[in-house]
């Protein structure tokens, strides 16, 4: 999925990878900054509810901008990507801590479900992105 939005989407060759990932790497890691300093500050709640509302709004310019775009830019398709991970990463340490909060004696098994369900819904949700972009049997051999 990423080299078809670089290559055909973002129409750029195939070494400027870049354009996609250093936008959604600064963002987590802005957001993991961002959540470990108001941490002390802001409730859990707060931080998720900002989090989602960062994440949320990143989603929404990004419906609009390509809903209204007739090509998608370098700006305009890749930076909503790096608000998106940092309001994810802004959310998920206090989703991570409300869920162990719940059973402390089963602390490593509530992690690993957690882990489970996001990968689990995270996969769910990217298959029809890329699923009709996979070669079939014919176009392999």
């Amino acid at each position: 999925a990423a080299h078809d939005f670089v290559t055909e989407v973002l129409a750029l060759p195939d070494t400027a990878f870049g354009y996609l990932f250093i936008p959604l790497v600064v963002g987590m890691v802005s957001g993991s900054f961002t959540a470990a300093r108001l941490a002390q500050r802001v409730s859990g709640p707060h931080l998720i509810a900002l989090g989602y509302g960062v994440a949320g709004s990143a989603a929404l310019f990004s419906l609009i901008y390509n809903g209204l775009a007739s090509q998608t830019s370098i700006p305009g398709g890749v930076l909503p990507l790096g608000v998106y991970a940092l309001g994810l990463t802004l959310a998920f340490p206090s989703i991570t801590l409300t869920v162990l909060r719940r059973a402390p004696a089963f602390a490593g098994t509530a992690a690993s479900l957690l882990n489970f369900v996001e990968m689990t819904i995270f996969s769910i949700a990217s298959a029809p992105s890329t699923t009709p972009r996979m070669p079939n049997d014919a176009e392999i051999a």
